[in-house]
């Protein structure tokens, strides 16, 4: 042999550290019920927040079909009240009995937007401009963000 390699074979490997039996499965749990909490916080959050996402991203398509005049106020009108009742699921909008999920600082806005939305759809010559639409769509809008289910 030559004195390099002769050299080398004097070289003692370093000892592998010691591994404590039973310390490792406390940071796997500890890690798995991390894991497991943020799973459900984040399902409930989509569960709770998810519908009215929809809701709001439909009354926007909505309002900016309207805003282009591709549909009249009167077809308006009927569509967010269809919106309003699909997404709070209502069998029927009555502006005498608000639903039961909303809070009371609500209930005067729900009869006051029913009331609205019925004398827009069921009576002739009811005044439908451009603000009076705007208004509906934004107290429409505080509804479902709120409501939506």
């Amino acid at each position: 042999m030559n004195e390099a390699s002769e050299s080398l074979i004097d070289i003692i490997e370093p000892v592998a550290p010691e591994i404590v039996a039973g310390t490792n499965w406390l940071w796997v749990a500890i890690l798995l019920t991390v894991l497991v909490t943020m799973v459900i916080g984040l399902w409930m959050l989509w569960k709770r927040k998810w519908p009215a996402y929809c809701a709001l991203k439909r009354l926007n398509r909505l309002q900016q079909q309207s805003l282009a005049e591709k549909f009249p106020p009167y077809e308006t009108v009927i569509l967010l009240a269809q919106e309003l009742q699909l997404s709070l699921r209502l069998k029927r909008l009555q502006w005498q009995v608000a639903p039961s999920i909303l809070l009371q600082q609500d209930q005067d806005l729900w009869q006051g937007l029913i009331q609205q939305l019925d004398a827009m759809r069921y009576q002739t010559g009811v005044e439908m401009g451009e603000a009076k639409l705007a208004e509906i769509f934004t107290q429409t809008e505080t509804l479902l963000r709120h409501y939506s289910r």
